[in-house]
């Protein structure tokens, strides 16, 4: 979800902290969005499987040739395409990274409740590209529009962890509710 608020909030994200004469690199935040998506998989493989199954060496390997790719295509592409070369090679290192570990997760590894884990935060995801795409078409004020953008994302948010009963985020909010004297 924060993946596409960034994704979806980036040129306003992008004037707060920069100012407007940097809104041409929009595009490479987008980009680097998907890369940063992309190495969240590659980092959860790696370190929620590899690593505790002894596996360090393919978690070695996968890096190298994640850094190898991203160096070769920087010095080809950079000099002619620039910002948006550097950001691309990058979101491309980390999905080959990705697509060449996913083979080598054993079989014996249940991902089967992958659906359970990921269905609540996609949802939250949809429903928080829809939050930021409608404030961005009511609100024209810059730093209203931001942080009104950014505060229904996370009530949003919230609310659909709830509704579709997220363990993880109704066991923080009871806990939540308890500390403050209210039966969750």
């Amino acid at each position: 979800p924060s993946l596409v608020g960034l994704f979806t909030l980036a040129p306003e994200i992008i004037e707060v902290v920069g100012g407007p004469e940097y809104l041409p690199a929009t595009l490479s935040l987008r980009i680097l969005t998907v890369a940063l998506a992309f190495s969240l998989l590659g980092g959860w493989i790696g370190n929620i499987i590899f690593l505790p199954s002894g596996r360090e060496k393919i978690c070695l390997y996968v890096c190298v040739l994640s850094a190898l790719i991203n160096f070769v295509a920087n010095i080809f592409l950079i000099p002619k395409w620039g910002i948006n070369a550097a950001a691309f090679t990058t979101a491309l290192s980390q999905f080959i990274a990705f697509a060449v570990s996913v083979p080598f997760i054993e079989k014996e590894v249940d991902i089967g409740n992958i659906f359970k884990l990921t269905s609540a935060p996609v949802v939250g995801g949809i429903f928080v590209g829809l939050v930021v795409t409608m404030v961005k078409a009511f609100i024209a004020n810059l730093w209203i529009k931001t942080l009104t953008a950014i505060l229904l994302s996370v009530i949003v948010y919230v609310l659909v962890m709830v509704v579709m009963k997220n363990e993880f985020v109704v066991n923080i909010l009871n806990s939540v509710l308890n500390k403050i004297g209210i039966k969750g």
